[in-house]
């Protein structure tokens, strides 16, 4: 008696693409345009501090400076995230995050 045993092997190819598309329509929905708006007024906050001489020897101008830096940043992080799509893709309760945030 003689067995034949016949083996088959499958492979399975995948691939992944991860594209960035960009949200343009978020420049234009009131969230983006309230971004933009944050970025131009922390721009404008470093321009009138630095220009005073005033905040430049007293504590209050490094503060100031310190919190139109960290939302400056913040903002940056968050316009990008949200301008290639990749918030939603994150894993978090980034809604609640966010709306902490503002």
């Amino acid at each position: 008696m003689s067995y034949n045993q016949a083996s088959t092997t499958e492979y399975v190819t995948t691939t992944t693409t991860s594209s960035f598309s960009l949200n343009k329509t978020f420049v234009l929905s009131p969230p983006g345009i309230l971004k933009l708006i944050e970025l131009v007024v922390d721009i404008i906050i470093w321009i009138c501090v630095g220009s005073a001489p005033l905040f430049g020897y007293s504590g209050n101008g490094g503060y100031i400076n310190f919190a139109a830096t960290i939302t400056f940043v913040f903002t940056i992080i968050l316009f990008i995230l949200y301008f290639i799509r990749l918030m939603h893709r994150l894993p978090g309760p980034w809604i609640l995050i966010v709306s902490y945030l503002y």
